[in-house]
């Protein structure tokens, strides 16, 4: 696909301001598959305008995205019970109504799966993941006494209740460009 794609535009990868106009010809694709990503742009209104625009009609755009509350027990593990995940601009509740600005026909397919944790050696995975995603949501915070603290409390709650319960809230939308 993507030596497809290099021969069609004659480039081999592509990096854009979201801000600016993408250097491609209307219609220059079929399909345009954004994973996991669209909620980290601010001005996700101008590039999606652009994807529109590069995705030939009867094209389509195939955006996963997470929750507003996926992984939020982790988070609450993490940060106390009264915290929120970190609040994405893009997400499964509002993700939908932003693509009918840009497509037509927008269909959503949820992901339903949880994470069951029941080894307090596994909580050692849980913890590196917890370590690698994004904590800008400590900030002003220890981080590191904070996890330290969460792997505590996870070990504490398998050996209480038997596992942790970690409820993943993910999906993707696909968004239809009929003809014009």
């Amino acid at each position: 696909m993507l030596k497809a794609t290099a021969n069609k535009t004659g480039k081999k990868g592509f990096q854009f301001d979201a801000q600016e106009r993408f250097p491609l010809k209307n219609g220059a694709f079929d399909v345009v598959v954004a994973n996991h990503m669209l909620y980290l742009l601010g001005e996700i209104d101008q590039t999606l305008k652009e994807i529109s625009r590069v995705i030939k009609p009867n094209g389509r755009l195939i955006a996963s995205t997470s929750g507003q509350s996926h992984l939020e027990e982790l988070y609450k593990m993490i940060l106390g019970e009264n915290a929120l995940a970190p609040y994405r601009p893009f997400n499964l509740e509002n993700g939908g109504n932003i693509l009918k600005k840009y497509f037509e026909v927008v269909e959503t397919r949820i992901y339903k799966d949880s994470w069951i944790i029941k080894n307090i050696y596994d909580v050692e995975l849980l913890y590196n993941y917890a370590q690698s995603v994004n904590l800008k949501f400590t900030e002003g915070k220890n981080a590191e006494q904070l996890l330290r603290a969460f792997k505590q409390k996870a070990i504490e709650k398998i050996e209480k209740n038997g596992y942790i319960k970690i409820t993943k809230k993910t999906g993707l939308f696909i968004a239809n460009k009929l003809k014009n």
